[in-house]
């Protein structure tokens, strides 16, 4: 039943071999090429995939494609991102994760955020007693952060993922070294931060070409990053946190690479080895709220997204949103989360320095007391904190005044949603739109400016600067289940600051209000965040709807957009429905991994129900073939690398060259009714024939017709279980027979001694042959119920994997039913 693996299509199909980059020491723009289609909202089955770029998305789509499971696809999906927007997030940086798991229904948060390096002190971004201007700290080595997005990876990937950080990767590194197509999102970014690129030498040999941005419609390499995940992919993690790469990091921290004759003020940070081996990514309790009977899961600090979101959406809890005027709803929006942002700013920042009241600040009876101060008219601003303590289980002082300052950076954002119901929504990040704008010479990323989101005021009472802080954040990743604790949606978005008060207005918008998730983020946005005024997009502000909040006393300031959301939603029929932006920074890109066409049919009854990997969940074909009382013989009988379904009545095969139900493809008569009847490749030419047993003589047949035998063999004992397999990975089955635990393999198909002799399993097992691991040899498993103890070498020893599948009543198969070149479980249930 082996047959040669067939690689799935990859991201780099589109990458035309004439076109491809050799890796050099700077980009190259070259002519264009086709890049994968972009579509703002997908709806179909089998997981989905949201992002803000269409190789991005393409590429978590193909790994789940490949059986790998969300939190595989989220990081190859974030590795994407950092080839084609290394602006917005990449290893350089950091992110916080919010996951769900299907199989325990629970949700956990990953923190990856960066962290100050041990020599800050809380006045480093003060001189001659003044903050030093925004612009200025930015692009230095004070606004460098240790960088935790790879560390952040590796323990997703370990705790929660399935694939190798080799495997993720794969794509990226690719797309990286050959190149993709430069689209105006990238050229106006690249152009953004052009200035500040040509005053360092790493960064203009990074990102641009002729000292230019490079041309949309031109296809564009970073072959440095491509090295850099490649040194991943085959060292490790660790590779980045110690050695060359460490060093380099470092370097560029401690002595900026700056352009001889630049005449920008480019101060150094302090960074040591020490910061970077140091560095831990942590599994944390992610924040929860009920609301409207719904449970609004999200990140805990250091990032305030959690916090804040749920504060506000307990202030509109007590109001019947879905019965409102939209004036009036927009209104309440702003006073909750100004309300919110006032405890926010107060409370909020890294727990390992200080006490947060997460408790308080998140219970119902703070909220139903803050909202006392909302009325009909907009509050004067800025809002005063309240005091969280008495709803809090710990002890702690009432804040005084809640500092205005924010983070006004951009981060990244994807959701992600795979076919056993496993669920991402990870946001990261390197800060400002280019982070520091300081690229790591030789390696193809950008440092972040991280350490801007410290209050530049040392005393500050939640986040002042301190060696080892991570400062504190406003990303949002969010998950919602039902009261049951299925998932309802998951989203989040960039936005510095303003990603709070996007996601509370998706939010509201899509569980108040009933909008789709694509109609919840494709809605005029507004943003309050306790400071004068409040950011409305022209939707609202240029509308009646800005009439009527500016009668209510709020000050509306122009915005040309808010956010970038990606989402994912499941819908009520069981499909997934991937949602981006249509327009906002030209919008992102939504893909499923099966599109819907008609509604997928509800599993049989009975029938066979097959599984392409080995990780349990639906089947991915059921259907109904034969008749209950028949025997089933499993074999690629046509040779296209597909396994499908023979049933046998007597002498008669009846042959389905295709997993569907319906009439058989052909019809054959073979031996005699009584036979034992065995499936193999007996010669190696990719087709399954047929072989009978008659006590220790075997007949087999090398056509699927009628006639004679082509090889007749004696092999074991009368009373010997007989397995088939591709013992030595030639091409060939062999046959082997089984005593108690014990079996006896025959390589070649002749008569003689067996081959290899080993012990597997208990006697009572029932025992299964098949290439699991895809390497073209086929291996044993066992079955105890509806647990397979799998081993992916021909010897003893304990099983490498312990899966379950179906239930212990069933009968279960053994095929390559999708052509990859792994078998994996098909079970027949009968009335």
């Amino acid at each position: 039943m082996s047959h040669t693996p067939r690689r799935p299509w990859r991201t780099t199909a589109v990458l035309l071999p004439a076109l491809a980059l050799a890796v050099a020491s700077a980009p190259v723009a070259q002519a264009a090429v086709e890049p994968p289609d972009k579509q703002p909202t997908a709806t179909g089955y089998d997981g989905a995939v949201a992002s803000l770029d269409p190789y991005a998305s393409q590429a978590g789509r193909e790994i789940l494609r490949r059986g790998g499971n969300a939190v595989d696809a989220a990081v190859a999906t974030a590795a994407m991102l950092g080839v084609t927007r290394p602006y917005d997030g990449s290893i350089g940086g950091g992110g916080f994760m919010v996951l769900y798991q299907a199989d325990t229904g629970e949700v956990r948060t990953i923190d990856s955020r960066e962290e100050a390096w041990a020599a800050m002190e809380p006045d480093v971004f003060l001189e001659d007693g003044a903050p030093i201007p925004f612009d200025e700290r930015r692009v230095s080595g004070l606004s460098q952060g240790v960088p935790g997005v790879v560390r952040g990876w590796e323990h997703a990937l370990a705790e929660y993922g399935t694939l190798p950080l080799s495997e993720v990767l794969a794509d990226a590194q690719e797309v990286a070294e050959q190149g993709f197509v430069v689209d105006a999102e990238y050229q106006a970014r690249t152009e953004e931060n052009l200035e500040i690129f040509r005053d360092f030498t790493s960064s203009s040999e990074t990102f641009l070409v002729d000292g230019e941005a490079p041309r949309a419609g031109t296809t564009f390499a970073n072959p440095q990053l491509a090295e850099t995940y490649r040194l991943l992919m085959e060292e490790g993690p660790d590779a980045f946190y110690e050695g060359p790469l460490a060093e380099a990091i470092v370097a560029t921290n401690t002595a900026p690479p700056v352009v001889d004759g630049a005449e920008r003020t480019v101060r150094e940070g302090a960074m040591t080895l020490a910061d970077l081996a140091g560095y831990e990514a942590l599994d944390q309790d992610p924040t929860r709220v009920d609301y409207r009977g719904f449970q609004v899961f999200g990140m805990g600090p250091p990032s305030s997204g959690g916090t804040t979101v749920g504060e506000a959406l307990n202030i509109l809890e007590g109001y019947d949103l879905a019965d409102m005027d939209p004036d009036e709803v927009l209104h309440l929006l702003a006073e909750s989360s100004a309300v919110s942002f006032a405890d926010r700013n107060a409370y909020v920042g890294d727990e390992a320095f200080l006490d947060v009241p997460v408790t308080g600040l998140l219970s119902q009876g703070f909220a139903d007391e803050r909202r006392e101060l909302i009325g009909q008219s907009a509050l004067a601003r800025p809002v005063g904190p309240g005091d969280p303590w008495p709803y809090d289980d710990g002890e702690g002082a009432a804040a005084v005044e809640s500092a205005t300052a924010e983070d006004t950076g951009s981060t990244t954002h994807l959701t992600v949603a795979d076919r056993w119901g496993n669920v991402v929504s990870y946001t990261f990040t390197i800060e400002a739109i280019g982070g520091s704008g300081i690229a790591v010479p030789g390696y193809g990323f950008l440092l972040n400016n991280e350490l801007t989101d410290f209050e530049p005021d040392p005393d500050h009472p939640a986040n002042a600067p301190e060696g080892g802080k991570r400062p504190r954040s406003s990303m949002s990743p969010t998950i919602v289940l039902d009261a049951a604790g299925a998932p309802v949606a998951a989203f989040g978005s960039p936005g510095g600051a303003t990603i709070i008060t996007t996601v509370l207005q998706v939010a509201v918008n899509h569980l108040d209000l009933g909008m789709s998730l694509p109609e919840a983020i494709a809605a005029p946005r507004l943003s309050s965040r306790n400071g004068p005024g409040s950011q409305a997009e022209p939707g609202i502000r240029d509308t009646a709807l800005g009439d009527a909040l500016r009668a209510r006393g709020h000050q509306l300031d122009a915005v040309g957009y808010l956010g970038n959301v990606t989402g994912v939603a499941f819908l009520p029929d069981g499909r997934v429905q991937a949602a981006a932006e249509p327009l906002r920074a030209r919008g992102g890109s939504a893909v499923v991994v099966r599109p819907a066409g008609p509604p997928r049919p509800a599993e049989p009854p009975y029938g066979f129900f097959l599984t392409n990997t080995w990780r349990g969940g639906q089947a991915d074909a059921a259907f109904v073939y034969g008749r209950s009382t028949d025997e089933v013989l499993i074999g690629d009988w046509d040779g296209d690398g597909d396994d499908t379904i023979a049933v046998r009545r007597g002498a008669t095969f009846f042959i389905n060259d295709a997993l569907r139900p319906g009439a058989a493809t052909r019809e054959v008569v073979y031996g005699r009714p009584g036979d034992e009847v065995l499936v193999g490749d007996w010669d190696g030419n990719g087709t399954d024939t047929l072989a009978v047993r008659r006590g220790t003589a075997v007949h087999v047949r090398n056509s699927l017709s009628g006639g004679p035998a082509d090889v007749v063999l004696h092999y074991g004992r009368a009373g010997d279980e007989v397995l088939v397999g591709d013992w030595e990975g030639d091409g060939r089955d062999g046959v082997a027979v089984r005593r108690g635990a014990e079996v006896h393999v025959r390589s070649s198909l002749t008569s003689g001694p067996a081959d290899v002799v080993l012990r597997y399993g208990r006697p009572g097992d029932v025992v299964l042959v098949g290439d699991w691991d895809g390497d073209g040899r086929d291996t044993l498993a066992v079955r105890r119920g509806a647990a397979y103890h799998l081993r992916d070498t021909l010897t003893g020893g304990p099983a490498e994997r312990v899966v379950a599948y179906g239930r212990a009543t069933d009968e279960v198969l053994v095929g390559d039913w999708d052509g990859d070149g792994t078998d994996t479980l098909g079970v027949r249930r009968t009335p």
